[in-house]
C-alpha cells in the first residue's frame, strides 16, 4: 500500500486508544475524500503496529459509513490480523450475508481475506465453504486464492496435492508468485524433495510424511503439556492457542477444564503435569488513580491471580520454561506496576511487534517441535 501521509499520522501510533478513535472519528465524519485516505492509511499503519484494536475500530467506523466491499475487506482484514476467534466468526456471518445480499458477489481481495480467516482459526468447514464460492478460474489464476488453498492444505498435511496443483495447473506467471512458490517448496521439502521436481536421493524420505504427525507423537505427551495464564479473555489468548494447536501441543486453559474441585485443586492438578508455561501479561484491572492535585487518571494493573501464578511457575519450571507476553500497545500496564524482584530477570516478548514466531521459537528451545508454516 502506498502511504502518502505516513509522516503525518505516525505521531497517533503513540497516543492512547481513545485519542486515536477520536482523531478517526474526525477523519471519517468529514465526509472528504483526503480525509477518508488518511483514516484508511490509519487503519493500515495501526496493523503494521500491532494496535488491532483501534484498526477494527477505523475500519468498522469506515464501513458502517460506507457499506462498499473494499470498506468491508478493510474491516475484515483488521479483525483477522487482531485474531480473536469469536470476532472472526462473526464477520464471517457478515460477509456471508453480504455476499448473498448482493447476488452472490465475488470480489477476489473479499474472499482472499475470507479464506485466511478460515485458516487462522484453523476453520476447515469455513475454509470449505467460502472455496466453494470461489470461480474455477480463480482457482489456478489469483495467487492470493492459491496461496491461502495451499495454507489449507499444508495444514493438512496434503503436500501432494500442493505439488500436483502447482506442477499441472498454474501458469509459470503464477509459479514464480512469491507466496504461492514458497508454499510449494515447502510441501516439497516436506515430502521429501530436495529439489523443484526432483526426488531425494533417499528412497525412505520420498515418501510424503506428516509433520503434523510427528508433532503430535513429540507434543501430546502430558509432560509436555502448555499451561496458560491470564487475566481476562485478551484477543491474544485466541492467537496463542492458535500457535500450540498449529504444532499440536497439549494445552491447559483452567477455565475450560471441567471438574468438581476447588479452582486451587484445579489449579495444583494442571500445573503439576505441564513443564512450560504461557503468561499474558495484560492490563485487566481497572482502577481510578489521582494524583497530587486531585487529577483523576485511568490506571490498569494485571490480574492479581496471573501474578501470583507467573511466580509458581518461575520457581517449579524456571525462566526458561515460560514465556511472557508484554501488552504494549493500546491499553498498557500503569507504569508503577511493580514486578516482584524475583521476576526481573524474565525476559519478556513484547506485543506490540510481531511475536508469534518469538513465541514459536522459545517453546522450540524448550524442546517442542514446531512447524514453521504455522504462522504464514
Amino acid at each position: 500500500m502506498r502511504l502518502l501521509y505516513e509522516q503525518e499520522l505516525s505521531r497517533y501510533l503513540t497516543q492512547s486508544f481513545e485519542e486515536v478513535i477520536k482523531f478517526a472519528e474526525s477523519l471519517v465524519n468529514s465526509n472528504n475524500a483526503i480525509n477518508w485516505q488518511k483514516a484508511n492509511e490509519l487503519s493500515f499503519l495501526l496493523r503494521r503496529n500491532n494496535r488491532h484494536d483501534e484498526a477494527v475500530e477505523v475500519s468498522r467506523m469506515m464501513f458502517e459509513k460506507d457499506q462498499t466491499v473494499d470498506k468491508l475487506n478493510l474491516y475484515f482484514v483488521a479483525v483477522v490480523d487482531q485474531g480473536s476467534i469469536d470476532a472472526i466468526q462473526k464477520l464471517h456471518k457478515m460477509v456471508d450475508d453480504y455476499v448473498k445480499d448482493h447476488d452472490g458477489l465475488y470480489q477476489k481481495h473479499l474472499f482472499a481475506t475470507w479464506l485466511k480467516a478460515a485458516n487462522r482459526i484453523l476453520d476447515d468447514q469455513m475454509f470449505e465453504y467460502v472455496y466453494r464460492m470461489v470461480p474455477s478460474p480463480e482457482k489456478v489464476e489469483n495467487s492470493y486464492i492459491i496461496s491461502q488453498y495451499y495454507v489449507y492444505l499444508n495444514r493438512h498435511s496434503r503436500y501432494n496435492e500442493v505439488k500436483q496443483h502447482y506442477e499441472k495447473e498454474l501458469s509459470p506467471n503464477i509459479q514464480r508468485s512469491k507466496f504461492v512458490h514458497r508454499y510449494y517448496m515447502n510441501a516439497c521439502a516436506r515430502m521429501g524433495y530436495d529439489q523443484v521436481g526432483g526426488q531425494s536421493s533417499s528412497p525412505t524420505e520420498a515418501s510424503p510424511s506428516s509433520p503434523q504427525d510427528t508433532n503430535t507423537e513429540l507434543n501430546s505427551d502430558k509432560k509436555k503439556q502448555v499451561f496458560l495464564v491470564y487475566g481476562n479473555n485478551p484477543p491474544e489468548l485466541d492467537m496463542v492457542k492458535y500457535v500450540l494447536k498449529s504444532n499440536s501441543i497439549e494445552f491447559t486453559d483452567l477455565n475450560e477444564e471441567v471438574s468438581g474441585t476447588t479452582i486451587l485443586q484445579k489449579f495444583e492438578t494442571y500445573a503439576s503435569e505441564s513443564r512450560f508455561a504461557i503468561v499474558l501479561l495484560t492490563p485487566a484491572d481497572h482502577v481510578i488513580k489521582k494524583d497530587a492535585n486531585g487529577n483523576e487518571e485511568d490506571v490498569y494493573y494485571p490480574r492479581q491471580n496471573v501474578v501470583l501464578e507467573w511466580g509458581y511457575f518461575l520457581g517449579k519450571l524456571g525462566k526458561d520454561n515460560i514465556a511472557v507476553l508484554l501488552q504494549e500497545q493500546g491499553r498498557t500496564l500503569h507504569k508503577d506496576f511493580i514486578v516482584p524482584s524475583d521476576m526481573l530477570g524474565t525476559e519478556y516478548i513484547s506485543m506490540a511487534k510481531p511475536w508469534m514466531g518469538k513465541l514459536a521459537l522459545r517453546l522450540k528451545k524448550s524442546g517442542f517441535s514446531i512447524n514453521e508454516t504455522a504462522f504464514s
